[in-house]
């Protein structure tokens, strides 16, 4: 999450010239959603909401698997 110029980076890209610095995905959907048509601004939205949905799921399969609520053997 760090900007272009700031302090930090400027510090790493001294030290590591291979490093690359971006800014946070939130902000990089942000800043790309400002820009798209509604159309996909909705699309959009149900896809992170199901993707959302699907990492809830994933950890609550797992959850489950750790405390031996489930058994993966067929």
């Amino acid at each position: 999450m760090a900007r272009c110029k700031s302090t930090f980076t400027t510090l790493v890209n001294k030290r590591a010239l291979h490093i690359i610095s971006t800014l946070c995905v939130l902000h990089q959907h942000a800043l790309t959603n400002k820009a798209f048509p509604e159309f996909l601004k909705t699309a959009l939205k149900h896809v992170i909401e199901r993707v959302n949905f699907i990492r809830v799921l994933a950890r609550l399969f797992k959850a489950l698997y750790k405390d031996g609520l489930i058994d993966l053997q067929c």
